[in-house]
């Protein structure tokens, strides 16, 4: 186990290498598998391609230089800077070759990537562990940002096509036709980001830091959900990438509306698991640490919000599929404002556990909005190509 100084710096080069990987992936990954399924076979693959290849590895750079700058303001150790940029550079570039392999529907050389980035890592700390080696934050990050960067050139290998990244001014003057579409990706990534820490600030300045434990322990209890949910995305976003390209309005309507029911009817069957085994879930994870706080009512909300989610995301990733990220952008702010607004409010008037009610409220709004614009954007296009049908 590292010690807490250590365990702090981990903490926080996750939190910067999770917020780079989400840059990359608004900039790089996302419109990937929105443009290239698109192509076919055209010749413009692989200079999209190396487009993204080039921003990808930029912003894996720029985001490792400066985790670097942070973590060297805590600690002066060389071991634990570089180690930083590593991990957090090796993390954007496996979220990014992830996308990659999916853009190439190829989701085996995704998983294999993954495989070979867990067996890595693991086997580099159980290496550290047999030999006896001190388990400092440094090793422990140059050892897991290492695994990282492994396990991108695995899918690069696996592809058998790998496309080198180039850093010519032609890449930009490129890059600027599409980055009118994913600047409002870039800006939904701000504003999630905002919405998921605002939280946890408010909550902490509010109640105290130990008001917002059995919170964020409900919370980790269903993260594995939304995890699942964005690897679905990963999967059917360059599908519906095609579909859009050829027109076919009326299979994506159904399959939006068949994917909605079916995260409907998963979140009902949760809940009544959730349900029916909640006292043994309760005295194993939550009974010792939280016991005077109502983690059945908390649980219940989070689960809730985690199933909106998950229905919203159908609609979320077929307006990425149309690359329409504009609208996408405009709910999350929507949900932030209320998701702020609401959590203050609740934290004047009633306990902390109820400020979750905001966060529910928050995803609900967003939804609707997403699923509306949907529904007109999908209304248009098929109402346009009703007379060419005729």
């Amino acid at each position: 186990m590292l010690e807490p100084g250590g365990y702090g710096i981990f903490s926080l080069a996750t939190v910067a290498a999770l917020f780079g990987s989400w840059i990359t992936g608004a900039l790089a990954g996302t419109p990937l598998t929105v443009y290239l399924p698109a192509l076919g076979r055209r010749a413009p693959r692989v200079i999209l391609e190396r487009m993204f290849a080039s921003v990808a590895t930029t912003l894996a750079v720029a985001t490792a230089a400066v985790s670097a700058v942070l973590v060297a303001a805590l600690s002066g150790d060389p071991l634990v800077v570089s180690g930083s940029a590593i991990y957090v550079g090796g993390w954007a570039l496996r979220e990014y070759h992830r996308n990659y392999a999916f853009a190439r529907k190829a989701a085996q050389i995704a998983v294999l990537g993954d495989l070979v980035y867990a067996s890595t890592a693991s086997a580099g700390l159980l290496a550290l562990h047999l030999t006896g080696a001190t388990l400092v934050v440094g090793t422990v990050l140059l050892v897991v940002g290492a695994a990282g960067i492994v396990g991108a050139l695995s899918v690069l290998v696996g592809l058998r096509a790998p496309v080198a990244p180039t850093f010519r001014w032609s890449i930009i003057r490129r890059y600027r036709r599409v980055w009118v579409d994913v600047r409002w990706s870039l800006a939904g990534v701000f504003l999630t980001f905002a919405q998921m820490h605002a939280h946890s600030l408010l909550v902490g300045t509010f109640a105290g830091p130990a008001a917002y434990a059995p919170l964020a322990a409900a919370q980790v209890l269903f993260a594995p959900v939304r995890i699942a949910v964005q690897a679905w995305q990963m999967v059917t976003r360059p599908d519906l990438a095609v579909a859009v390209a050829e027109g076919r309005w009326r299979e994506i309507k159904r399959t939006s509306r068949v994917w909605m029911i079916i995260m409907a009817l998963v979140g009902a069957f949760g809940a009544v698991v959730l349900a029916s085994f909640w006292s043994p879930i309760h005295e194993l994870l939550f009974e010792e640490n939280y016991a005077d706080a109502p983690m059945a009512m908390i649980a219940a909300i989070s689960y809730t919000s985690v199933c909106v989610f998950a229905i919203g995301s159908v609609p979320s990733c077929t307006l990425q599929a149309f690359a329409d990220f504009r609208p996408l952008a405009f709910a999350t702010m929507i949900g932030a404002a209320v998701s702020t607004v609401g959590v203050m409010l609740i934290l004047l008037v009633s306990t902390p556990a109820h400020s979750l009610l905001a966060l529910l409220a928050a995803e609900s709004v967003s939804t609707v909005i997403i699923l509306n614009t949907m529904r007109r954007r999908l209304d248009t296009a098929t109402q346009r190509d009703a007379p060419a049908q005729e």
